[in-house]
């Protein structure tokens, strides 16, 4: 059986494995674009009363098919995981939520950005309002909490921004905000992070006994930091924080960003003998090899102008700074702006003075 005749059977008999209050509820599967215009097949089994429904993709439940699980046993399975889903996660009026996700002032509070690539994008960011960054474009999503299975968001589409009546850049903004306070960045040695995924218990010691259990990865250069975020999901919009990215260069210099995946990026910083070439081969060789195709950022290293507070690609460097040099205005321009300013400031002065003999 190929993925398409599975799709059909699921469609056709997963009913028979739920519970009885889905007997007259409508079954679809549908093509869901992903994260780098990945398509994944999506099922949604949706109740007379139910506004929206959770949506389950298949593609895992077909490799366990291939693996040499009966199909009634994936069938079960499929329609366990989705019934749990779909009380623990609609367990509440979907009118309303539906209602305060189109509403701005109601949501503009759980807005958050992601960072994700521009080019493998093209397709998914036409329905999605966004701001481009170099290659890299950004995204927002309404934050709806956590659950058992992950994160909850709904993107924001072009339709919801008509309907929330702002600006793109207005939505950059709060969304950027509220990043700081609904996902912080979290910034820590390679060797923090190595110990926090393979030690048991490590975030429940105590300093002591942190450090302790931290030499079997210790090493005389921390070499490499992760900038993310506390869940360590679509952690690289962490990069949009400014007040971070100074913090990162006042403590280790100059730096090099390696974008690891969506989820968070290495920071290297710079030292003599560092080729550039070097590492992008290495996060080419890791995306190609350790990296989900939805899950990968970039192939390319960045760098951070503190200045302009942009990151750019690190190869494109000549390039980043032409461009801003021909954006600043000329000398002789920011002179006769100057002008103009203290212009406008005498003559606002000579009106209160008249206005104040005409009072005497």
């Amino acid at each position: 059986m190929d993925f398409e005749q599975f799709k059909e059977e699921v469609k056709e008999n997963i009913k028979d494995f739920l519970p009885e209050r889905y007997e007259n509820a409508n079954v679809s599967i549908n093509e869901v674009i992903k994260n780098n215009d990945t398509k994944l097949y999506g099922l949604t089994i949706r109740t007379e009363d139910q506004t929206i429904a959770p949506t389950l993709y298949l593609e895992d439940y077909f490799k366990e098919y291939e693996s040499g699980k009966s199909m009634d046993f994936v069938l079960d399975h499929i329609a366990g995981i989705y019934d749990e889903a779909s009380v623990n996660g609609l367990d509440i009026d979907t009118k309303e939520m539906v209602d305060k996700i189109t509403n701005y002032e109601e949501t503009k509070g759980k807005i958050v950005p992601r960072v994700v690539n521009r080019e493998s994008n093209e397709e998914r960011l036409k329905n999605m309002p966004h701001t481009d960054m170099g290659d890299l474009a950004v995204t927002y999503h309404v934050d709806l909490g956590n659950s058992e299975d992950g994160q909850m968001s709904v993107a924001v589409s072009n339709e919801m921004l008509n309907k929330y009546g702002v600006s793109v850049e207005e939505m950059h903004e709060k969304a950027c905000e509220n990043m700081k306070e609904i996902s912080p960045a979290t910034f820590e040695t390679m060797v923090e992070t190595l110990a926090n995924l393979m030690i048991p218990g490590y975030e429940e010691m105590d300093p002591e006994e942190k450090k302790e259990a931290r030499a079997q990865f210790e090493m005389p250069d921390p070499g490499m930091y992760v900038l993310s975020n506390g869940s360590k999901s679509f952690g690289a919009a962490a990069l949009l924080d400014t007040d971070t990215m100074d913090k990162i260069e006042a403590e280790v210099g100059e730096f090099y960003i390696l974008p690891s995946s969506v989820h968070e990026t290495l920071i290297v910083p710079i030292r003599e003998g560092m080729e550039l070439k070097d590492l992008e081969a290495m996060v080419q060789e890791v995306n190609a090899t350790q990296v989900a195709p939805n899950e990968v950022l970039s192939d390319h290293v960045y760098k951070y102008d503190s200045k302009n507070k942009e990151i750019y690609r690190a190869d494109k460097e000549a390039e980043h700074f032409k461009e801003k040099e021909e954006k600043r205005p000329s000398l002789k321009g920011r002179i006769e702006e100057k002008k103009k300013e203290v212009k406008e400031k005498d003559s606002k002065t000579d009106k209160v003075k008249t206005k104040t003999e005409v009072r005497e």
